[in-house]
């Protein structure tokens, strides 16, 4: 093995009054992931960190 990075994968279904619609979710951490994958050379602007949300975000609802 030349390398190893932790990921979760979570399925998510997400929903108006019109439809619905369901994901497949996978949480990486990008600290590790350069070393896994190709997808930080894909992202124009910004890095993998600035996926990572400071403080949790919920909808008003």
């Amino acid at each position: 093995m030349v390398a190893a990075s932790p990921y979760l994968v979570g399925t998510a279904t997400f929903s108006n009054d019109e439809m619905s619609r369901n994901a497949i979710l996978k949480g990486i951490d990008p600290a590790e992931e350069d070393a896994v994958s190709y997808l930080s050379d894909d992202i124009v602007e910004g890095d993998l960190f600035g996926l990572v949300l400071k403080e949790p975000h919920y909808s008003g609802r």
